[in-house]
């Protein structure tokens, strides 16, 4: 109650987000496998997700928000995302 009452444009979207039928849209968070350090963002061309928005990197206690094309996966990394289950499917697959 709290939150809506200082932030109720941020809970009224988080509402919707998760009761839109048509995009099915969820916060996820995709571990990427030690098998991806040294490569970059990049290589998973996000732009082909148009449902899809990456929100940040978080690597073991640290946090990168907003990271460029250009972030260079750690071990250790995890997506945090905004995105569909099938598109989350589609980039765990391209993770493999």
């Amino acid at each position: 109650m709290a939150s809506e009452m200082i932030r109720p444009a941020v809970v009224s979207f988080l509402d919707i987000m998760l009761r839109d039928k048509k995009k099915n849209l969820r916060i996820e968070e995709i571990p990427v496998p030690d098998s991806c350090s040294g490569q970059t963002l990049s290589i998973l061309n996000l732009q082909k997700y148009p449902d899809t928005l990456l929100l940040a990197v978080k690597i073991k206690n640290d946090w990168v928000f907003n990271p460029s094309r250009q972030h260079v996966f750690t071990p250790g990394t995890t997506l945090i995302m905004m995105t569909t289950p099938d598109d989350r499917d589609a980039i765990v697959q391209h993770l493999r």
